[in-house]
C-alpha cells in the first residue's frame, strides 16, 4: 500500500522538552523557604492562639460539667488542679505564690465525686469511701499569661467544689488567660468567672479589659 502525503504538509513526530536548571531550580528553593519563612511566625501564633484556647474551653466545660454533675448525683463534685501531668490526684498542700498557683493549675485538672467528707481540703481521690474520677483533662504548654483568683487553701485557689444544690466554694473566683506575640499585640484572651455556683465567660472585649488591667 502507497502512502502519499499532501504537497505542502511538513510532519514531525519528534518533541523536544529541558529540564530545570540547576540555578532554576536553586532560585525556586530559595523562593519556597522564603515564603514560608513568613508563613512561620503566623502560624506560630495560631498555634498558641489554638492552645491556650482548648485550655480555657477544656476549664469551662470542666467547671460545667462539675456543676450539673454535682446537682444530678445530689452529691459534692470537685475540681482540682493535679498532683503532676499525668497524676489522678489533686494538688494537696499549699500552692505557694500567684505564679505558682498558676503553673500548678496548667499542669491539668480533675473532676471527681467526693463522697468521703475529708474535711475542707478535698484533694484526695479515695475509692474505698464512694469517691469517683469523672474526667481527666490534660496539661497546656501554653506560654500565656494566666491568673487564677478565689481562696481556699492557704491563700490560694486549691479546688472548686459544687454542692448538691449548686452553691460553690470558694463563693467567688476567676481563671484568666492572656497570650501576647513579641510586639505586644493582644492574641488571645479568655475569662472565665465564678459567682456563687453560676460559671460564666467574659465577652471579648471584658476578657481583653481583664488583661489589660493585670498587665499581662
Amino acid at each position: 500500500m502507497l502512502l502519499v502525503s499532501k504537497p505542502g504538509v511538513i510532519s514531525s513526530s519528534k518533541h523536544f522538552s529541558r529540564g530545570l536548571t540547576l540555578l532554576e531550580l536553586l532560585m525556586g528553593m530559595a523562593i519556597v523557604a522564603l515564603m514560608f519563612g513568613m508563613a512561620l511566625p503566623a502560624l506560630s501564633s495560631m498555634m498558641e492562639r489554638y492552645t491556650a484556647k482548648i485550655y480555657m474551653d477544656n476549664l469551662h466545660n470542666a467547671l460545667l460539667l462539675a456543676y450539673s454533675e454535682a446537682i444530678a448525683r445530689k452529691s459534692n463534685v470537685v475540681v482540682c488542679p493535679r498532683q503532676s501531668v499525668d497524676s489522678i490526684q489533686c494538688h494537696s498542700g499549699s500552692l505557694g505564690s500567684d505564679d505558682n498557683e498558676a503553673n500548678i493549675w496548667k499542669q491539668g485538672f480533675l473532676v471527681f465525686v467526693d463522697r468521703s467528707g475529708s474535711g475542707e481540703t478535698y484533694t484526695t481521690i479515695d475509692v474505698a469511701d464512694g469517691d469517683q474520677l469523672i474526667r481527666a483533662f490534660d496539661s497546656t504548654e501554653s506560654d500565656a499569661g494566666f491568673l487564677v483568683t478565689g481562696s481556699n487553701v492557704s491563700g490560694q485557689l486549691g479546688y472548686v467544689r459544687f454542692n448538691s444544690r449548686g452553691g460553690s466554694r470558694p463563693n467567688t473566683g476567676s481563671f484568666l488567660m492572656c497570650l501576647t506575640d513579641s510586639g505586644a499585640n493582644r492574641l488571645f484572651s479568655a475569662y472565665t468567672a465564678l459567682r456563687y455556683g453560676r460559671v460564666r465567660v467574659a465577652s471579648k472585649t471584658e476578657a481583653e479589659d481583664q488583661c489589660d488591667a493585670k498587665g499581662l
